[in-house]
């Protein structure tokens, strides 16, 4: 089980690396491209490359490590799209949604945090406040897979099966994982 482990996020991070160093040279390498790098389209692109790295270094990553260390197919992760896995997606989506706003609205009601612009980011012009809205909307959906492929379908597959230890079963692997993350 650690051996898997560590052969997957090491692929995930290899596979990470290489894509964005690929990506960015096209970006911010010797071509036309390089003088958007000041720009605030350039500083969208690079982070846009970003987003799109992880959105496939990720996949790739589960599925090879899963076809050729744990000898599984993909979908033996627990990924099953059905009617069940729509409404998880979308209670899911409004749950962190909701948090998130309930967060906000908290600390904006204590006073820790106050608004000091709107549609300003970072110091970029105001017409680029598209841009980074999608760009934002992207990252949190892209983080979202990167995070349920990563931590929910391969370390606590592999978790359940590499911590069944004397009376501890799969259910006992998870918990003991889960508390681990959180302590």
């Amino acid at each position: 089980m650690p051996l898997r482990i560590i052969a997957g996020l090491a692929l995930w991070w290899i596979l990470g690396i290489m894509m964005s160093g690929l990506l960015g040279t096209v970006v911010t390498g010797r071509s036309p491209l390089f003088e958007l790098r000041g720009t605030p389209f350039g500083s969208i692109a690079v982070n846009a490359i970003d987003l799109v790295v992880g959105a496939i270094a990720t996949p790739v990553a589960v599925y090879l490590t899963g076809r050729y260390v744990d000898r599984r197919r993909f979908r033996d992760f627990g990924l099953r799209v059905n009617r069940a896995w729509w409404t998880d997606l979308t209670f899911g989506f409004v749950l962190g949604g909701t948090l998130m706003t309930a967060i906000f609205v908290v600390q904006l009601a204590l006073g820790w945090i106050t608004i000091c612009g709107v549609f300003v980011v970072g110091g970029v012009p105001q017409w680029t406040f598209p841009y980074w809205f999608l760009l934002s909307v992207g990252s949190y959906l892209v983080g979202s897979v990167i995070e349920e492929l990563l931590y929910r379908w391969f370390l606590l597959t592999n978790f359940a099966e590499g911590f069944q230890v004397g009376p501890v079963d799969a259910r006992g692997a998870l918990v003991t994982n889960v508390l681990s993350n959180i302590v």
